[in-house]
C-alpha cells in the first residue's frame, strides 16, 4: 500500500514555507508599483 514519504508536520512547513515565498513576492510586486492578483481559496 501507499506510504507516506513525509510527516504531516513537514508537509505544513513546506506549504507555509510556498505562501510565505509568495507573499514576499507578491510584496516585491506591489511595492514597485505591479498589480497583482491574489488568490484566495
Amino acid at each position: 500500500g501507499w506510504v507516506p514519504e513525509i510527516t504531516l508536520n513537514q508537509m505544513i512547513e513546506e506549504m507555509v514555507a510556498h505562501d510565505l515565498d509568495q507573499a514576499r513576492r507578491h510584496a516585491l510586486l506591489k511595492q514597485h508599483g505591479f498589480e497583482t492578483a491574489v488568490s484566495v481559496e
